[in-house]
């Protein structure tokens, strides 16, 4: 009987290391193949009724190239974000997007960021980005684009979270460490069509450059 069981035992063993091995090699292979990580994920707002009134903002007049860039930019914008439909605005809606309550805004044509020398800026899924953070929200605005795209994020969102491809331009290389990055997050959701919409400057602020 003992011999018997010291077979079952060595046959179980056997078996399992081949799995395990398998396992592990998923799981790094998984780790590898997710840096820079994709889609971020973000913690969903608990539903509830958003109200049916536009949301005023303050919009700056547009001119030149904004004319062309901006309509382009809203028509490529999510339709919602997670857990929050988009509402409308009260004016400028060929250069302005809300999403929620309290509202997370998108003003492009704004003006361009003045860039303090001991800000960082960060560049979120090939965007660079300036944030400045005020008493109720958190703004951040393109640093490296033709015409600047605003984000306002209230403080209600504020939820810091890790992710790889979030590198702050430092001058020092970051690799795939990942860092806390805070309203960061919904920054990315609209990274992608700043990219596809609005071009990128001829000459970069020097923070935003590798």
């Amino acid at each position: 009987m003992d011999k018997i069981n010291r077979q079952a035992r060595w046959l179980a063993t056997a078996i399992s290391l081949p799995i395990t091995a398998l396992i592990v090699g998923g799981a790094l292979f998984a780790a590898k193949a997710g840096d820079p990580v994709g889609e971020p994920t973000v913690s969903i707002p608990q539903a509830h009724p958003y109200p049916s009134t536009p949301v005023p903002l303050k919009l700056p007049r547009l001119a030149g190239r904004a004319l062309t860039i901006c309509p382009d930019l809203l028509s490529r914008l999510p339709p919602s974000l997670p857990g929050m439909p988009q509402r409308p605005v009260a004016a400028g809606t060929t250069q302005s997007a809300a999403y929620g309550e309290p509202a997370i805004t998108v003003v492009c044509g704004a003006s361009s960021p003045k860039i303090g020398p001991t800000d960082t800026l960060f560049r979120l899924d090939g965007v660079c980005w300036h944030s400045i953070d005020q008493e109720d929200a958190t703004v951040w605005t393109t640093a490296d684009r033709e015409v600047a795209v605003q984000l306002t994020v209230p403080r209600e969102y504020q939820a810091p979270m890790e992710h790889a491809s979030h590198r702050p331009f430092t001058g020092e290389a970051t690799g795939a460490i990942s860092f806390l990055v805070g309203y960061g997050k919904w920054a990315i959701r609209f990274s992608s069509a700043v990219v596809s919409a609005v071009p990128p400057l001829r000459h970069l602020p020097s923070g935003c450059t590798n």
